[in-house]
């Protein structure tokens, strides 16, 4: 990856990905960044506090954005499933018994 993509990566906020992605709206988006300067929290924890993101969504966003696909360990049936293994990882999966 070239200088200029790097640098030019490295000014986008998560807020702006959201907002690109359709997660939030800029109306919302404006209300996060109020309750950020009011609670002084970061501009995730903001978002989350008024209900207008999850984790998930923010993690998938992210994940788009740096074009990185996303898997919920957490609600997974397997540590890596079938379809994650074959087309992202190039190893058989593993068995979670």
């Amino acid at each position: 990856m070239a200088l200029m993509e790097l640098q030019r990566e490295s000014k986008t906020t998560l807020a702006d990905i959201l907002v690109n992605d359709g997660v939030i709206t800029t109306d919302q988006l404006k209300k996060c960044q109020d309750e950020q300067d009011k609670s002084e929290v970061p501009f995730e924890q903001a978002a989350l506090t008024l209900g207008l993101v999850t984790r998930e969504s923010i993690a998938n966003s992210l994940g788009n954005y740096y074009d990185v696909p996303y898997m919920d360990l957490d609600t997974s049936n397997s540590i890596c499933d079938q379809y994650f293994c074959k087309f992202h990882v190039n190893s058989p999966p593993l068995n979670s018994n």
